[in-house]
C-alpha cells in the first residue's frame, strides 16, 4: 500500500466543490448572476495557513483566514474550475 494513500485514509477531510454557471442578466449594463450546480465531494488534507505565510506566497492579498489543501491528482481540475469550497460548513 502506498504511503500516501494511508494518510489520506487517516486523516483526510470531506469537502464541498461548487461550480458555478454564469449567465448574463442584462448584456447592456453587463450584469451576471452565478447559479451554484450541486456540489461534489471531494478527500482532502487540510491544513491552516499561517499569516505569515500566505503573505509571502500571496503577496498583496490581506486574508482573515486561509486554508491548504492537499488533494489528489485527479481532483485537481475540479477544484481550479470551481467558484467556492466549503470546508467543515464554511
Amino acid at each position: 500500500m502506498d504511503y500516501l494513500e494511508e494518510i489520506f485514509r487517516e486523516n483526510a477531510k470531506n469537502i464541498r466543490v461548487y461550480i458555478a454557471k454564469e449567465t448574463v442578466d442584462d448584456p447592456n449594463y453587463n450584469t451576471k448572476s452565478l447559479t451554484y450546480l450541486n456540489p461534489y465531494p471531494v478527500r482532502a488534507l487540510v491544513s491552516d495557513l499561517s499569516y505569515a505565510s500566505a503573505m509571502w506566497q500571496m503577496p498583496g492579498i490581506k486574508t482573515i483566514e486561509s486554508k491548504k489543501l492537499i488533494i489528489r491528482k485527479r481532483d485537481r481540475n475540479l477544484i481550479e474550475k470551481s467558484r467556492k469550497i466549503e470546508i467543515d460548513g464554511k
